[in-house]
């Protein structure tokens, strides 16, 4: 018999490698990633992913918001916080 030298996966290891691409496209840290495949429960994984998401959505509205506020306040001629 032939043997070759390719490993072989279980589904269960692709679904795996398929999570850590993922997760890392959504800026997980290989902790969180731990976490969320060692949670067995499908609800506080999805919880996780919504948490994660919530976090980066606030963070990309504070940007926003300290734009608008900076790009307002030169409009408008004002001293912002921090300049003298």
């Amino acid at each position: 018999m032939g043997a070759n030298s390719y490993r072989q996966y279980a589904f269960k290891d692709l679904l795996k490698l398929n999570y850590v691409r993922v997760l890392r496209a959504l800026d997980f840290s290989l902790e969180d990633i731990a976490a969320f495949i060692g949670e067995r429960d499908l609800i506080g994984q999805d919880r996780m992913l919504v948490d994660k998401q919530l976090e980066r959505r606030i963070k990309e509205l504070e940007r926003i918001c300290d734009r608008s506020y900076y790009r307002s306040a030169v409009y408008e001629g004002k001293q912002l916080r921090g300049q003298r």
